[in-house]
This record gives structure tokens, C-alpha cells and sequence, in this order.
């Protein structure tokens, strides 16, 4: 190509190889021999200094080498131009849409001419169009044809690169989220400029590329690092686009893009993909360092840990992943019996990328176990730092679930955004509930053991059995609904502690410091299954005896027992709260009693009664018990010294004995004892002895026929 400057002087350069002769029309002419252009450098430069202003007509003959190969690759050339020395303004048009302006007083400018460089080999017409100070316009024009050269000025360089899915747009299209199990391949995109893709690229030479996956997680693109590389080789028969082969990485990265670096032309070119992707992990594994896991789980595996306190749960996945699971307690599995499933609180803390495991503290608020279904733990959110989700490149939003967790492309070549544990975990517990708490309670009441009172000595049993209901609940106040059945591992004769009552509650005895002693007799205590996490202690056909002893010889008063538990633990060593806690059954009234009988005299000619009859101390003095319809007696359980042998008037005690005339002349008596019946009614033992001791039956006299004597006697005493 040729260049012209308007002034005193004059210089003529090339953009290719060239030897040149000049002449310059006013006698004088120069020879330059070619030399290599590099970028940057300035082009060899043929100049010469007129002495006056004028129209020249300059001759220039070239021999070109554009490849250097020291032999011409087009010939000889000679032209002849115009030179216009003045003040004049100018302009190139290259003929390849490119144009440059010199100022209006070339002669003020150094002479730094610089050259042009097509981009594309083929023929262009370049036209000069010069414009002098009086207006006189001087037009030429040339036809410049560029060719090929390797990393030359023919070759066809892209302005960038882009990656795309095999087969799509290569402007506008995609890259896909991947899986670190998969194989994958993507489509290289030379670019012309954004929206063009360069189909001459490697037209002049081949091209070969550098293909990087890089962490573009951070950074920039030309920083981004690298972890999968290989080479492509480009040539004109691709046309600007190609495919890699085949890429895998077993490790995980949340942002990903491919990067292509050509060196083949100076400067090399470096570009990065427009779009980024995952390759995201297939699988989360669930293991604990706190919880026992089984695939078959009962209720006595140990060790256990109470429900609502903390543990530990780690999901691992592939190496690289630094994402966050979730837990989705909606699905979550529990044993065989349970009737609440419970959400697991907490969440796990983003992942360490060195190992791909994420770890959390977590809490549970039932009995039992649970363990993750399919897809139980996942992650949803992985993609979205490549915006993935947002742009469409994996499954997100199917109908069918599985699509969003899929692993497989699908026809249009995109798996799930979604990835969790792909098989059922083992089960994880043993949960305990945390303690216990007393939640109802029945203090039960006392039958009478005689007609609307008992006796002291008699053994007294419950109207109403006293209870209390125990409900398990976990650390954080919640009832655990699961601790039923099995599950449920309070025993009623072991676990209850009651200490056992030997005293009334309240009432004191005869010395007004000590309470009126008893004796509890514990019957089979029972425990209900209320199978909704609570169950309900009652106590069995347990006995009390209120002892007859001088102690308690005072007025009658009611029964008050205290029933004291102070300790409730089930065989996991779960304890209650609340404790001690009393019930106190109560209801009879308590009387002391004891058997009486009168000595009887009458006529051998008349029948005679015997009264005997049963007696309670009213605190001050005994008086008859008329309302006491229990005490049975019959006569084989007294004792007759004489033939004669009464009968009673009714089974009841008060009814008496009768017995009948012995006749004319028959007198003499019958002395009657009472120790068998005693021996069977003991609370109506007394103390006729004086010894201290309530253990004494009593005795009478009936006699017949013998005098009386006077009433009102100063001294009277009877020899037998």
C-alpha cells in the first residue's frame, strides 16, 4: 500500500515486506531495502525534502514478499502519484470500513506515520482524497490485496471466545449444571466481536487453543484458577466453533466457568465463557458421633440421648463442596409404634470444601428414632452462586419431584438443581425423654371397715385407689407422644419409691407428742399406658391398720394417710421432677373399741339374760357402739363351764345371751369367757388386766338362784 504526506516533505512506508525505488519528479530518487514489521515498531519510512511548493509527480517501483520467503509474492509494482506540496487536509479510506484525518498543517506534524493492519485476507480499494488550501480537491484511489501468513496480518484472529452447550446458539446459549459423576463436553465459540461469531477463525493458520475449566467463585477472569485442561486444534474447516473432548471433575464447584487462551497471534487472546455453571455433588451421606445408628432399632439399644438436647449430624458430599444442606422434616421417618414424628430443629453449617461435609447441632424432640428418606437431607441452593436456577440451566420446579433431584439429562441435556441423600438412612436415637412430671393426681379414699367407722386393729382397704398420672417430657417442655408401649420403660413395682407410712398424717395419740401408729400392707400396684406419653400409677389393694395400743385409746377421728414418693426412675434412669409428692387418701373414722359383757343374776325359775355388746372411747369414757352392725359372734366362740349352754337373741353382739330356767333347785352359775372371739376380733381386745397391754378378752358370771344381797352395802365380799 502506499501513503502520501503533504508538505515541504515527503515519505513513503508499507505494512508488508518490500524493496523500493522512488523517484520524486524533481531529479532526485531513493532505494530502501525491506525489513520485518513487528507490532510496535514503525515502518521503514522513504522521505525526501522539496525546496519549493508545487505539483510532483513521484514514481515508485516495489518489489513485495509478504511472507518473507525472499521470493515476491506479487512482482514488480510501479505507480505514479501527485504530490501537492502546501498546506493541504487529508484522508484514507482503507476500503475495509476504517478511515483516518491528518490535520490541516501536515507540516506541523513528526513524521510518525503508522500502518494499517487488515484483519482479513482479501482486496480492498484504498482511496486518497486531498484538499488544499484553495479548495482544490486531488482524489486517487489503489487496490491493496492482503494474503495469508502464520499469525500474520492475513490470518483471521477471534476477539474472544465463548463455551456453550454442544449443538446450541453460540452467542446466546447456555452452559448446564453438571454432576461430579458425570462426563461432559461443551462447545468452543471464536468470536468476532459479542454478538458475531468469527467463522474465519484459523482461516489464515491453525490455531491451537487452551481449554481450562476455572473456580469462578472469586476473581477475575484472567485469575480465575484452573483445575481440568486440555488442547483443541482449530482450522478453517471448523468455522469458528468446536467441541472440547470429554471433561469430568470428581470434585465440586459452585461456579464454574471454561476459559480459552490462543496464543497463536500476538497479542494471544484470553476469554471466558459469558455464562457460568455448578458442578454440583450427586449424594449426601449422614453419619453422628453422638447418635447410635441402625437399620434395626428396639427399644433397649444403648447408649441413649434425651430428647431436645443437643447432637451432632454431619452430611458429607463430594470434596469441593462448601454448600449448606437442609433437612426436610416433613418426610422424616420414625420406629414402628410411634405416633408423632418430631422436627428436627437446627441446621447444619456450610460444608468445609477440604472434606465436603457439613456438621450442625441439631435437637429432637421425641422418644425413639428417626432416620432420612430419600432425599431428606438436599440442597437446593448450590446452583444458584452460577445462577443456574435463575437462568434455567438445571431442573428446579418440575411437578415430578424426582426431575429436580435427577442426575441423568434429560432430552434437552439438564439434570436437577437439587441433590440430597439418594438411598434410606439408617435410623438414628435412641431418644429418651428428658424427665418426668407429675400431671394429675387422685389422693383415692378409704372403705369403712365396719358400718360407717372402723375399728383401730382392723385392717382398712381403699374406696377409691389413689393415683397420679407421670408424663415424659423432653428438654425444652414438649411431651414426647412416643413414649408408649415399649417405649415406654417405667415399671411399677420397681420404679415408684413411696416411703412407706407407719403414723397417721396428722392425729396425735394419748401422749399428744406422737402420732397414732399404723401398719401399710402394699398390695400389687398398677401402671396404665395412656399411649399418649403419659402413663397412670395406681396403687393397689393395698391394707392399713391403725394399731390398738394404749396410744391410741382417744376419740374417734378420721383416717389421714400420707403416700410419699420420692423417687420416680424408669430403667433409662429418667427421673421426675417435682418431687417429693404426697397423696393422701382419707375417710373413715377411726374408733377404738373393745368387747364387753355383764355378770347376770336371776331366779332358777326364770330365764336369764347376759348382756353383750361392743364399746368405743368417745375421749372421755366408752359408750356403746349401737351403730355397729359388722361385729358377728357365734356361740362356738365362747367358752360355758356349766351343762347349760344359751342361745342368742341374733348373731349381732348387742343381741346378748339368753339362757333358760335350770328349775327348782338348781342353782349355782356359769362362768363365760371370750378368748376365741377375741382371738378373731382382736381390735375389741382390752386392757382388763392393767397391764398396759390392749390384749385381753373379757369374762362374765351368770348365776342362778344364789342371793343377790343387798344393793347398798357398807362392805361386801364374795369366797369362792
Amino acid at each position: 500500500m502506499r501513503l502520501i504526506i503533504f508538505c515541504s516533505l515527503i515519505f513513503f512506508t508499507s505494512l508488508n515486506y518490500a524493496d523500493y525505488s522512488v523517484d520524486y519528479g524533481d531529479g532526485n530518487n531513493t532505494t530502501i531495502v525491506a525489513q520485518p514489521w513487528t507490532s510496535g515498531s514503525h515502518p521503514q519510512i522513504a522521505s525526501h525534502q522539496y525546496t519549493s511548493d508545487g505539483i510532483y509527480t513521484v514514481t515508485i517501483t516495489a518489489d513485495v514478499d509478504c511472507d518473507n520467503d525472499g521470493i515476491a509474492d506479487i512482482g514488480k509494482l510501479t505507480d505514479t502519484l501527485q504530490v501537492i506540496v502546501g498546506n493541504v487536509k487529508q484522508q484514507w479510506d482503507y476500503g475495509d470500513g476504517q478511515r483516518t484525518t491528518s490535520s490541516t498543517d501536515p507540516c506541523s506534524q513528526a513524521l510518525t506515520a503508522q500502518p494499517h493492519q487488515y484483519s482479513t485476507a482479501g482486496t480492498y480499494t484504498v482511496t486518497y482524497t486531498a484538499i488544499d488550501t484553495s479548495g482544490q480537491i486531488t482524489t486517487d484511489t489503489i487496490e491493496v490485496t492482503v494474503t495469508g501468513g502464520a499469525g500474520g496480518s492475513s490470518d483471521t484472529p477471534a476477539t474472544n471466545f465463548n463455551c456453550v452447550e454442544n449443538g446450541i446458539d453460540g452467542i446466546s446459549g447456555n452452559l448446564y449444571t453438571k454432576t461430579t459423576a458425570q462426563s461432559f463436553s461443551f462447545d468452543i465459540v471464536a468470536l468476532k466481536d459479542a454478538s458475531t461469531i468469527e467463522t474465519n477463525f484459523a482461516s489464515g493458520t491453525d490455531h491451537t487453543v487452551t481449554v481450562e475449566l476455572v473456580d469462578a467463585s472469586s476473581g477475575i477472569c484472567s485469575t480465575y484458577p484452573s483445575f481440568s485442561s486440555q488442547n483443541l486444534l482449530f482450522t478453517s474447516a471448523d468455522s469458528g466453533t468446536k467441541a472440547s473432548t470429554a471433561i469430568s471433575s470428581s470434585t465440586a464447584y459452585n461456579k464454574v466457568k471454561c476459559r480459552i487462551t490462543d496464543t497463536t497471534d500476538s497479542p494471544s487472546v484470553i476469554g471466558c465463557s459469558t455464562d457460568s455453571f455448578a458442578i454440583r455433588p450427586t449424594n449426601l451421606t449422614l453419619s453422628s458421633t453422638d447418635l447410635i445408628n441402625t437399620i434395626s432399632p428396639t427399644e433397649s439399644l444403648t447408649p441413649t440421648t434425651k430428647a431436645g438436647t443437643t447432637f451432632n449430624l454431619t452430611a458429607t458430599a463430594s470434596i469441593g463442596y462448601a454448600g449448606t444442606p437442609s433437612i426436610d422434616n416433613t418426610i422424616i421417618q420414625t420406629h414402628s409404634g410411634a405416633v408423632a414424628t418430631g422436627s428436627i430443629a437446627e441446621s447444619f453449617d456450610p460444608a468445609i470444601s477440604a472434606t465436603g461435609s457439613a456438621s450442625g447441632s441439631f435437637s429432637y424432640p421425641e422418644v425413639g428414632w428417626f432416620r432420612f428418606p430419600v432425599q431428606g437431607v438436599f440442597d437446593d441452593s448450590y446452583t444458584e452462586l452460577a445462577q443456574d436456577e435463575q437462568n434455567g440451566d438445571c431442573i428446579i420446579n418440575s411437578a415430578n419431584q424426582n426431575d429436580n433431584f435427577s442426575d441423568t439429562p434429560n432430552a434437552d441435556g439438564k439434570i436437577g438443581c437439587k441433590f440430597g441423600n439418594k438411598v434410606i438412612s439408617n435410623y438414628f436415637g435412641r431418644f429418651t425423654p428428658d424427665h418426668f412430671e407429675i400431671t394429675a393426681t387422685q389422693d383415692g379414699s378409704f372403705s369403712d371397715a365396719c358400718s360407717g367407722f372402723s375399728y383401730s386393729g382392723q385392717f382398712v382397704s381403699y374406696a377409691t385407689n389413689p393415683n397420679l398420672t407421670i408424663t415424659a417430657y423432653n428438654a425444652i417442655g414438649g411431651i414426647t407422644q412416643n413414649y408408649r408401649q415399649s417405649y415406654a420403660k417405667l415399671d411399677p413395682l420397681t420404679d415408684f419409691n413411696v416411703s412407706a407410712p407407719t403414723t397417721d398424717s396428722s392425729q396425735l395419740g394419748v401422749d399428744t407428742t406422737n402420732k397414732v401408729n399404723l401398719v401399710w400392707t402394699s398390695g400389687t400396684s398398677s401402671l396404665i399406658d395412656n399411649l399418649d406419653g403419659s402413663l397412670t400409677f395406681s396403687f393397689g389393694n393395698d391394707s392399713f391398720k391403725y394399731l390398738h395400743e394404749a396410744n391410741s385409746l382417744i376419740a374417734p377421728f378420721p383416717a389421714a394417710v400420707d403416700l410419699i414418693f420420692t423417687a420416680i426412675t424408669d430403667s433409662d434412669g429418667i427421673t421426675s421432677q417435682g418431687l417429693p409428692q404426697t397423696l393422701q387418701p382419707s375417710g373413715t373414722s377411726i374408733r377404738f373399741g373393745r368387747l364387753n359383757i355383764d355378770n347376770a343374776h336371776g331366779s332358777e325359775l326364770l330365764p336369764l339374760a347376759v348382756p353383750i355388746y361392743t364399746e368405743y372411747y368417745n375421749g372421755t369414757f366408752f359408750i356403746a357402739a349401737t351403730d355397729d352392725s359388722c361385729t358377728i359372734i357365734n356361740l362356738a366362740q365362747l367358752r360355758f363351764n356349766g351343762a347349760v349352754t344359751p342361745s342368742l337373741g341374733a348373731t349381732t353382739v348387742s343381741a346378748g345371751l339368753n339362757f333358760t330356767a335350770p328349775g327348782t333347785g338348781n342353782t349355782g352359775y356359769i362362768d363365760i369367757t371370750t378368748d376365741l372371739f377375741i382371738s378373731s376380733f382382736p381390735w375389741l381386745a382390752f386392757d382388763w388386766d392393767g397391764d398396759g397391754n390392749h390384749d385381753n378378752s373379757p369374762s362374765a358370771r351368770a348365776s342362778f338362784g344364789l342371793y343377790k344381797g343387798n344393793t347398798k352395802q357398807i362392805y361386801f365380799r364374795e369366797i369362792y
